[in-house]
């Protein structure tokens, strides 16, 4: 049911964002209408990924496989948004230009999906090996997210007025979300799979499921707050603030859980070394 709960909210969220930028279509010349499809396919690859996800795990209550065949689209879903900056609406450009721009459209999926067929699906379909697979995944999509970022930085400088405004909140999006991606991997590593962990071993067997749900499910009921909320926040205090407020945040976080591990350390191998002998004491009276 928690599992439900967060998968259904993500999918939610982004198809929030996917109906608020298709309906931008509408508006602004051919080329606009062009930049907001784009930016509109992109975000519909994204909630398209993640209803496969919730697929798995909600209809099916299953765990998702790995490697998961939605990991493409997630992937792919960046390139329409490439795309649309490439298209660069904000400026006037004839008509041999807007046909470079389409060019670059087809150029950028092409060069993109040559990058996953040469150094992901290897893993996941010829040779199937998960660590490499995961390894490469994440340096590639990372990769992505850095040059959709850099892209956005150039097309920012050389606009002004409203698109300036679209451009610098399309940055702060991708920059938390690129942030985002790299503390989860640094988290998996060093916070939750420690975390999961102890859950798994000092939790009783029955109440192990119940535990993991509740603790998926705060994960994920916690960063809506964030996710409706930054926006303003980025405007009031200025993105790089809130960039070092995120990064503080997660530092702290990993400091206080290697305090509290320390702290209690003695305490857990006690209790783990009565249940080991409690165990064995069955044993030792019956020779």
């Amino acid at each position: 049911m928690l599992t439900a709960i967060g998968d259904l909210t993500q999918c939610i969220l982004l198809l929030t964002a996917t109906i608020f930028i298709a309906w931008n279509i509408t508006k602004g010349d051919r080329r606009a209408k062009f930049f907001w499809t784009l930016m509109a396919l992109g975000f519909a690859a994204w909630f398209c990924s993640q209803v496969l996800w919730t697929y798995f795990e909600v209809v099916l209550r299953k765990e998702t496989p790995n490697p998961f065949v939605g990991d493409v689209i997630l992937f792919l879903h960046i390139v329409p948004m490439m795309a649309a900056l490439a298209i660069q609406p904000h400026m006037r450009q004839d008509r041999h230009l807007a046909r470079l721009g389409l060019l670059d459209v087809v150029l950028l999926l092409v060069g993109w999906l040559y990058l996953y067929l040469f150094l992901v699906i290897p893993w996941q379909y010829v040779y199937p090996n998960e660590a490499i697979y995961g390894h490469n995944f994440n340096i590639l999509y990372l990769c992505e997210h850095l040059v959709f970022l850099l892209g956005v930085v150039l097309v920012s400088q050389r606009s002004a007025g409203p698109w300036k405004i679209i451009y610098t909140q399309f940055f702060g999006a991708a920059a938390l979300y690129a942030l985002g991606s790299i503390a989860a991997g640094v988290a998996i590593d060093f916070i939750n799979i420690p975390a999961q962990t102890a859950v798994q071993e000092y939790t009783p067997e029955r109440l192990k499921g119940r535990v993991l749900a509740l603790q998926l499910m705060l994960y994920n009921a916690l960063s809506i707050p964030v996710i409706l909320f930054i926006g303003g926040i980025a405007d009031t205090l200025g993105l790089p603030i809130v960039i070092y407020l995120v990064a503080a945040s997660i530092i702290a976080f990993g400091l206080w859980g290697r305090y509290y591990e320390n702290k209690h350390k003695h305490s857990f191998t006690g209790d783990l070394h009565e249940e080991t002998a409690e165990l064995t004491e069955p044993e030792r009276v019956s020779r």
